[in-house]
């Protein structure tokens, strides 16, 4: 693991290798990190804290310089990777594709995927020289297929944008797609397949992706061999995941033109010939003897190695998304003899729990290898969510959740000093030597202990602004204890109106003056454009409204015009997830609306809420004309459901998401 230094002190590293971005911490030359990852002109580097903590983040490769090993005694950066991590990046085998090595490890310990595999697949689909050199420039002439990996161009644009991709970072780096994952320069991007970096951690990050897909439907077995779990990664690279799994299921049937496709109209009539005119028989005889043939990583590791089992380097901390997560002694879920179980340490895990990570496992990353409590094990990849940095620096954060409890001592016991409320600045001093699931905190005068999972950091400048906003209304109507009728609160609804150019409303207009039950005007939308209409020159271009289906039609219709001058971009809540400062769309009253519905229509009863914090399972968000705890018509806090994954569900009780407006007013130009 090389280790290296900052030129110069109180260096900013970023969470991504972006710039422009609120910095994850600061380093001085006097620290000794850990160089982690290299993309393009940025470097990735992790350091441990005095409170034993391991943070990462980016940093211009050009700030840094190589560290002398003398310089890093006793500093704690060079307690990482173990022996057999090291002695794993000497194994590969690549003869004249050797200038792809470390293209290939990089994409290796990213996603877990082994490197002797993505070998294996460069060398079935790469275009190669005289000399069997690949070509990390090559198209395919009969489709648009480009690059080592031979992506299409709707796959590429699929990767990049999905924020779960490197190719979403490096593409918005480069301002190739917007914050909002709408491609602004189609050919650049397409261009990018020709970096064979990029190409092999995508192919990388989609081998791990099928992998899954092909787990949940049985066709990926712990039991199969190295070479076998390569060639099945392999085939959903080749034929897409559906594709894969109709060539495992022998009762799916291939045609001759899914053969012609593969190989041309009179190679497939001469294989359909000798195949005595069965086409599925053909199609299967070509396309396993073809994967048999080419996947075979084991020509790509020196003689007597094997593959890898675990990436076994300390990079960090991770947060448990599952309700319970089994810890398994070995990476298997066929049989439960492997669970690892203690009650007194809390074995199962349960949710938000923090645990350190060691790496996926190599050709499985399914898979993490962990600590928990002085217990290492393995959990099911998908139900971790990796942190890029704690609590452990000095400065500020902010109260997530509406209430939460300071403490005397870092333990849930009798030792209350007060409660806190959701947005409360505190001045974090670190976390807790040996129990990093508490922060030490200065709270006004008070010093004391929370949980620093409650706690989120200051959001970029034009986000805070909205969250402040939206916590000063709900402070003006006493925390959702103001009715909309009694004074003043009926005279704050009039300003919301008065805001929108609409005179003569308030708390108590009846929406027929003529008849006293006819029910008071709503005026949650009015709420809505309120908040947002103080939160600065950022907002202005917001659709500020008395319907909410006018501004959710407004966003939805800035994204596909790519309109940056607008705060808001409409999304379908599936395609991301919630932060705070983003703007939650959903039905009223037993509407059946859908995002498609809300891209058409700018008129129909619905309702909005702003998203002011993110738990495990919730977005807690602040709405106008809503029931909270204590009563109805008021401005109060509420909870919207978030799946395993953390986005939203689709059904809120009796309501459902439409949209998510996402803020990005920080970008605003």
């Amino acid at each position: 693991m090389q280790l290296v230094k900052v030129k110069k002190n109180n260096e900013l590293i970023f969470p991504e290798p972006v710039e422009g971005i609120a910095e994850e911490f600061t380093v001085s030359t006097d620290n000794c990190l850990k160089l982690l990852d290299t993309l393009g002109e940025w470097s990735r580097v992790g350091l441990n804290t005095d409170a034993g903590e391991a943070m990462s983040g980016w940093i211009k490769s050009s700030l840094l310089a190589v560290a002398q090993a003398e310089d890093c005694l006793n500093d704690g950066s060079d307690q990482g990777c173990e022996e057999e991590e090291l002695v794993a990046l000497t194994t590969l085998s690549l003869g004249v594709n050797s200038i792809y090595r470390d293209a290939l490890l990089k994409a290796q310990d990213i996603t877990g995927i082994d490197a002797a595999w993505l070998a294996a697949l460069c060398h079935a689909e790469a275009l190669k020289d005289a000399n069997g050199q690949w070509n990390a420039a090559g198209k395919n002439p009969h489709s648009s297929a480009t690059g080592l990996t031979q992506f299409l161009k709707k796959t590429w644009r699929g990767h990049a944008k999905d924020p779960d991709h490197v190719l979403n970072k490096i593409a918005k780096a480069r301002e190739l797609i917007s914050s909002a994952n709408v491609i602004i320069k189609d050919q650049e991007l397409l261009d990018l397949r020709k970096d064979p970096e990029l190409s092999l951690i995508s192919a990388a990050e989609f081998g791990a992706e099928n992998i899954s897909g092909l787990e949940k439907t049985g066709h990926f077995p712990d039991s199969l061999s190295d070479d076998e779990k390569a060639r099945r990664m392999y085939m959903a690279h080749q034929q897409g995941l559906n594709g894969a799994r109709k060539f495992l299921n022998p009762h799916k049937r291939f045609t001759q033109r899914d053969l012609e496709k593969q190989v041309g109209r009179n190679a497939a009539q001469q294989r359909i010939d000798s195949a005595r005119g069965d086409a599925n028989k053909a199609f299967r005889t070509w396309f396993r003897s073809f994967i048999d043939q080419k996947i075979k990583p084991t020509n790509f590791r020196q003689p007597g190695t094997g593959p890898e089992t675990v990436i076994d380097c300390d990079i960090g901390f991770a947060k448990v998304t599952a309700i319970r997560l089994n810890l398994r002694s070995t990476p298997d879920s066929s049989s439960d003899n492997n669970i690892i179980e203690s009650k007194e340490k809390g074995i199962p895990i349960n949710l938000d729990e923090r645990v350190r990570v060691f790496g996926k496992v190599r050709g499985n990353p399914r898979w993490t290898k962990i600590e928990y409590k002085g217990f290492r094990g393995f959990v099911a990849s998908r139900f971790l969510h990796h942190l890029t940095g704690g609590m452990s620096q000095l400065g500020s954060a902010f109260v997530i959740p509406e209430s939460l409890n300071l403490r005397s001592a870092p333990e849930i016991d009798n030792n209350i000093i007060r409660a806190l409320r959701i947005g409360d600045e505190l001045t974090v001093l670190g976390e807790v030597r040996n129990n990093p699931r508490w922060s030490k905190v200065q709270a006004g005068a008070e010093t004391g202990f929370v949980v620093n999972q409650y706690l989120r950091k200051p959001l970029a400048p034009e986000k805070e602004k909205l969250f402040q906003s939206s916590l000063r209304e709900w402070e003006r109507f006493d925390f959702g204890n103001g009715r909309e009728t009694v004074d003043p609160y009926n005279g704050f609804i009039r300003e919301m109106w008065e805001s929108l150019r609409i005179f003569h409303r308030d708390g108590r207009t009846l929406i027929d003056p003529n008849n006293s039950r006819s029910g008071r005007i709503p005026w949650s939308a009015a709420c809505i454009s309120f908040m947002v209409k103080r939160s600065g020159a950022k907002y202005a271009k917001f659709k500020f409204h008395g319907a909410h289906s006018q501004f959710s039609f407004d966003a939805i219709e800035a994204r596909e015009a790519g309109d940056k001058g607008k705060p808001f971009w409409g999304v379908r809540h599936t395609e991301q997830k919630p932060q705070v400062g983003d703007i939650v769309h959903i039905t009223r009253g037993g509407g059946q609306q859908t995002y498609d519905f809300a891209a058409k229509h700018k008129r129909y009863a619905s309702h909005s809420d702003i998203v002011i914090g993110i738990t495990g399972q919730h977005a807690i968000v602040i709405g106008g004309n809503v029931c909270g705890d204590t009563g109805c018509h008021t401005v109060d806090t509420n909870r919207l459901e978030l799946d395993a994954n953390g986005f939203l569900k689709t059904k809120q009780g009796k309501r459902r998401v439409i949209a998510l407006l996402k803020n990005r007013a920080d970008a605003v130009s």
